[in-house]
């Protein structure tokens, strides 16, 4: 069973991954884990939790990529965590999103992280 954790903050971004036996309650045996930061396609271990939107392609990009584009073209969105569970929205290039829908797509980056680098889909999640 392959599980990621991920610590989606406010600033910056982190997730691990873990190869854990599961218990017959399915609880985890901590001594059988290990547990591996995983790093991006730039060989970091941390993204910034920002998402830049390209209103004429659909595109969107997260961490570096998100925060190369933002700093040169304007746009880039900062993870409002604060706003997670509220109805509060925020300019995503011509739309309005709300924490939920950016808090998506940090997640769905984190996960292609770890399908990238271990060639493994994760079967459980814990976020942070």
């Amino acid at each position: 069973m392959t599980t990621i954790a991920i610590d989606l903050g406010a600033s910056n971004t982190v997730v691990t991954v873990s190869d854990e036996q599961a218990g017959d309650s399915g609880n985890f045996r901590s001594s059988n884990s290990i547990v591996t930061v995983v790093r991006d396609e730039f060989h970091n271990e941390t993204r910034p939790s920002v998402i830049w939107y390209n209103d004429q392609t659909g595109d969107v990009l997260t961490g570096w990529r998100a925060q190369t584009c933002g700093h040169s073209r304007g746009g880039l969105v900062r993870f409002p965590k604060a706003a997670l569970g509220t109805e509060e929205t925020f300019p995503v290039g011509s739309q309005q999103w709300d924490a939920q829908q950016i808090a998506t797509r940090l997640i769905e980056a984190c996960i292609d992280d770890v399908e990238r680098s271990t060639g493994v889909s994760p079967d459980r999640a814990v976020l942070t």
